[in-house]
């Protein structure tokens, strides 16, 4: 008997809240439609308003995807003078590979909102005058730069992508491409990599050595000619002994470069890079936002929801004016309040 006096009390309260809403029908209804309609208003004039006066452009998003692995002590060494470079304070849990991870892929984050590729990436794209930058030039393009470039690590794969949003899709290609130019170039400076820095002065000793064996060709290729001319004259004959022991010398020395460098090519073949380009960015197809249609169904959901609230609201308030008691409790703590 207990249980058929809830259920039926159960429904009384939810016929008294059906007509409730019945009641203020309109309000709701009409509530909900202005701010679906003007939702819809704002959404359409943005889509049709040119994109570089709209306050709602359609904009597009280009990303590079990258994978930056561990070196074990390679780059400590660097990790430390960046350190003290940059204060310390913003790369205070580089220093060690901490909780944080792959501490190259903690770097890489820091570089992207660093001053150096902020101010960079501003004036390779000529930042300051694209958005008519007067006051404060350096701080005002570095804060748009933030917002064009976002730097990310997967936590799953551990992937770091570099994106940028734009309402021109091939801006926005430009601009990652740059940016992925700069951390090859700012990794190899920073020399995390140290097999990429010993094949680097490698090159430059072979072509040192090769160019020295050019030199003193020629000048041998000069005293053959002096040789014929005086007849071997011993002088000359001793000079260009002298020549030929040097060319010997340096061939050697080319050789054992070219041996090493062979070698060190191998072993660089065999693992993998520090820094691995895996994706280059595209100019994009397809835009990446705003999703207009998405905004309508939201601003539809929140006016239902507060014209709900406020049909309950109105009805609470009608409902005490209605109660002489609670209308009563309601003026002598006005009163009390108003001697106060």
């Amino acid at each position: 008997m207990e249980h058929d006096i809830n259920d039926d009390s159960e429904e009384i309260s939810l016929l008294d809240l059906a007509a409730v809403l019945w009641h203020w029908k309109w309000l709701i209804i009409g509530l909900t439609a202005v701010i679906s309609i003007a939702a819809f208003t704002y959404c359409f004039i943005g889509k049709v308003m040119p994109p570089e006066d709209s306050f709602m452009p359609d904009v597009y998003t280009s990303i590079a995807f990258m994978r930056i692995q561990e070196k074990g002590s390679t780059g400590s060494g660097a990790l430390s003078a960046l350190l003290q470079q940059g204060g310390g304070g913003a790369l205070s849990g580089l220093s060690g590979a901490g909780s944080g991870g792959n501490s190259f892929q903690q770097l890489a984050l820091y570089i992207a909102g660093s001053t150096s590729f902020l101010d960079a990436v501003a004036d390779e794209f000529n930042i300051r005058e694209k958005y008519k930058i007067i006051h404060f030039p350096k701080t005002e393009a570095r804060k748009v730069v933030k917002a064009l470039v976002k730097a990310k690590i997967d936590d799953k794969s551990g992937i770091f992508s570099l994106a940028a949003t734009h309402i021109e899709p091939e801006f926005a290609q430009k601009v990652v491409l740059f940016a992925v130019q700069y951390y090859e170039k700012r990794f190899a400076e920073l020399g995390l990599n140290k097999k990429v820095r010993e094949k680097e002065n490698l090159e430059k000793s072979l072509d040192q050595s090769f160019n020295e064996i050019k030199r003193l060709e020629q000048e041998s290729s000069v005293l053959d000619y002096k040789i014929a001319q005086s007849g071997g004259m011993r002088g000359v004959a001793l000079t260009m002994e002298q020549l030929k022991r040097a060319i010997a010398v340096q061939e050697k020395i080319y050789d054992q470069l070219k041996a090493q460098y062979e070698l060190l090519k191998v072993e660089m073949a065999s693992e993998s890079p520090m820094f691995q380009i895996l994706d280059m960015p595209e100019i994009p197809e397809k835009k990446s936002g705003p999703s207009r249609a998405k905004i309508c169904i939201i601003a539809f959901a929140g006016g239902l929801f507060l014209s709900i609230f406020l049909a309950f609201f109105l009805n609470a308030v009608q409902e005490i004016r209605r109660d002489i008691t609670a209308m009563a409790k309601f003026l002598q703590k006005k009163e009390a309040l108003h001697e106060v």
